[in-house]
């Protein structure tokens, strides 16, 4: 494993994206799915945090998603998420699968102690894993919400995110669709959170 690491390192630390592929693949299997967080958990550092903008997936889009990281994962659950992670290690080297196992090692380090403005590809991958539970809810709930505002679901896939904003501006100048669009978010504080910041930061944009 040390001269693997040695031969590695470099390479895999001068490539950031083809660790995270790596990770990714590695880090989604049941080995690891006790810690992987949930949507609530990213429900309650968005709230604590900010919301992440809607559209492209930018450079505002990763400051969010860092500042929720940073703020679910603090010391002392890090420390306990290394010494779990260190734990599955054994099970990679005995099966041969050294180039996972190095992975897992130099994540442990990187999950214990991270460098200044590091999140690691472990945070990444149980933290993203949470994300997608919490994105695919809200748009569950957002797909409901147009539906019963007369919208298909096609529709929307056609008109992209400028577009059904644009929408969502039209509708809300009309009482009656404004009125029913409120009366669904109230229902639905999650969402309606989301679309009050995503409102805003597209006004503070324009």
């Amino acid at each position: 494993m040390n001269l693997l690491s040695e031969f590695l390192q470099p390479h895999l630390l001068g490539d950031p994206p083809g660790i995270q592929k790596l990770s990714h693949r590695e880090f989604a299997e049941p080995p690891f799915e006790s810690m992987r967080l949930h949507a609530a958990d990213v429900q309650r550092a968005f709230e604590a945090v900010g919301y992440p903008p809607g559209g492209p997936l930018d450079q505002r889009f990763a400051d969010v998603m860092d500042r929720a990281i940073r703020h679910l994962l603090d010391d002392k659950l890090r420390e306990s998420l290394a010494q779990r992670l260190i734990l599955t290690l054994p099970q990679y080297v005995n099966a041969g699968r050294h180039l996972d196992g190095w992975i897992i090692r130099h994540s442990v380090d990187l999950t214990a102690e991270p460098p200044e403005g590091v999140v690691g590809p472990f945070l990444l991958a149980m933290f993203m894993h949470g994300y997608r539970e919490w994105d695919e809810k809200r748009e569950q709930e957002q797909m409901a919400m147009f539906r019963e505002m007369g919208l298909d679901p096609e529709e929307i896939r056609k008109m992209g995110f400028d577009g059904l904003e644009r929408w969502m501006q039209d509708m809300a100048s009309k009482p009656d669709k404004s009125a029913a669009m409120e009366k669904f978010l109230a229902k639905h504080p999650e969402l309606n959170a989301m679309t009050q910041a995503q409102c805003q930061a597209s006004e503070d944009a324009a």
